[in-house]
């Protein structure tokens, strides 16, 4: 009768084990939609004047001085004469790719458990 119980416990905590792959790929992606990335890009000079500015909380996004700091940093000037326009706004193809990426990776997971599950078995 114990024998059976350690048995029933086993495969227990082997299910508890193949979820924690989705698990931390939920928490990963739900931390992604809350600290999404962010962009710029100065509307007079789109073609020249973009950047990359990090992940930032969506409560909070980044500056405007933050960004102009990141574009001056890229050593790339504004046009003489035009005032910068920016626009901050999240990168929606890098949070897609990253959100793509974790799910991928999630699901290669608990591939790997299940397919090591069944070939115990």
């Amino acid at each position: 009768m114990t024998l059976g119980g350690v048995v029933a416990g086993h495969r227990e905590l082997m299910n508890m084990q193949r979820y924690w792959p989705l698990a931390l790929g939920t928490i990963a992606i739900a931390l992604l939609l809350a600290f999404p990335p962010y962009m710029v890009i100065d509307q007079a000079a789109p073609e020249t004047r973009h950047a990359a500015l990090g992940h930032h909380p969506r409560w909070r996004p980044p500056t405007p001085d933050a960004a102009e700091a990141v574009l001056a940093s890229r050593s790339v000037p504004p046009r003489a004469g035009v005032q910068p326009s920016l626009k901050i706004d999240v990168n929606r193809v890098r949070l897609a790719a990253e959100v793509i990426t974790v799910t991928a990776a999630a699901l290669c997971a608990l591939g790997a458990l299940g397919w090591r599950r069944r070939r115990k078995a």
